[in-house]
């Protein structure tokens, strides 16, 4: 029984929370800032430690839990390692029971680093080794499609929104690129003149509204502007 307890209690140890959301980010999704080793890293380790610290010094479990991820959330936004799964691991460290409070700060070591380890070489192996796909989105020669100008206006847009955004610049000027590209084959090498209306149905300044409604009705036209008479 004795046995059977202790091999349960290391179950949990490695097959906990974090684990799933984690591998989502970083295999699916290996260019999103949110999955870039840093965040991954950073984001777990901070937030463990907060998480672990929280369990030490706040004896009741269900203020400590809460208060660990809110402060788990900002350490890892203000370090600019913001990785959702993290929050898990804040709270492992303070709802993870007996086990988890009797490893403290080696928490951080076993098991979450070897899982971490084990989280980056899966991503590293699967996302280098299919085709159009990077990881770490560092380890990816840029290739500059955009104009530097173009790239500073969408480095400014980011910074401006009020809200993280788990999408990088080289994407968002792949969008813009792509979309460039959309435009032109919708259009081609249309000018002006293949659309233009050639009989352009005007008023003067004292044509009756009636007489242009009947126009605009007529003719399927929203607007009809409205001329100086002649001389």
């Amino acid at each position: 029984m004795s046995a059977t307890c202790s091999l349960a209690r290391w179950a949990c140890l490695w097959w906990w929370p974090p684990w799933e959301p984690r591998r989502c980010c970083c295999s699916p999704c290996p260019r999103g800032p949110l999955s870039q080793p840093w965040p991954l890293w950073g984001g777990h380790l901070l937030s463990a430690a907060i998480g672990v610290t929280c369990a030490r010094w706040i004896s009741d479990p269900l203020l400590a839990g809460p208060l660990a991820v809110g402060l788990a959330i900002s350490a890892m936004y203000l370090c600019r390692c913001l990785h959702p799964p993290g929050g898990a691991s804040a709270l492992t460290a303070v709802w993870g029971g007996p086990a988890v409070a009797q490893l403290g700060y080696a928490f951080l070591l076993t098991p979450l680093a070897l899982n971490l380890t084990v989280i980056f070489v899966s991503a590293l192996a699967l996302n280098n080794l299919l085709p159009q796909r990077h990881y770490p989105a560092s380890w990816r020669r840029q290739t500059r499609r955009g104009s530097n100008a173009q790239r500073r206006v969408l480095e400014k847009a980011l910074k401006q929104m009020d809200t993280y955004v788990d999408v990088s610049v080289e994407e968002l000027e792949r969008i813009c690129t792509l979309a460039r590209q959309a435009q032109e084959r919708l259009f081609g090498s249309a000018v002006c003149a293949d659309v233009m209306t050639r009989e352009v149905i005007t008023a003067n300044y004292d044509t009756p509204v009636s007489k242009v409604w009947e126009w605009m009705v007529q003719h399927r036209i929203r607007s009809v502007p409205v001329v100086e008479p002649k001389g």
